[in-house]
């Protein structure tokens, strides 16, 4: 559970970085390949939400077509969601 949320924070950490247009598009990049990662890992450790939401982070993220403001705002509520899932399994 600790690796799944350190992964976590590391993609939260990249939207910091989508704050900027000189960082956006690296730290989508980023983002695009550390959700990918969670989406592999997570199920494997018998998370298979955190694996959905990571997938669907991963899609939006890949996505450059989308507003920026948009995907952030989207990736950051996938978060949440993948946190409460961690949060819940710890009780």
């Amino acid at each position: 559970m600790e690796s799944l949320e350190e992964r976590i924070l590391d993609i939260e950490a990249l939207l910091q970085c989508c704050r900027t247009a000189e960082t956006r598009s690296r730290a989508f990049q980023e983002i695009t390949r550390k959700a990918h990662n969670l989406a592999g890992v997570a199920p494997s450790l018998g998370f298979d939400a955190i694996g959905d939401a990571a997938r669907e982070a991963e899609t939006i993220a890949d996505d450059a077509s989308a507003d920026d403001a948009a995907v952030v705002q989207k990736v950051e509520v996938l978060l949440d969601e993948m946190e409460a899932q961690l949060d819940k399994a710890a009780v």
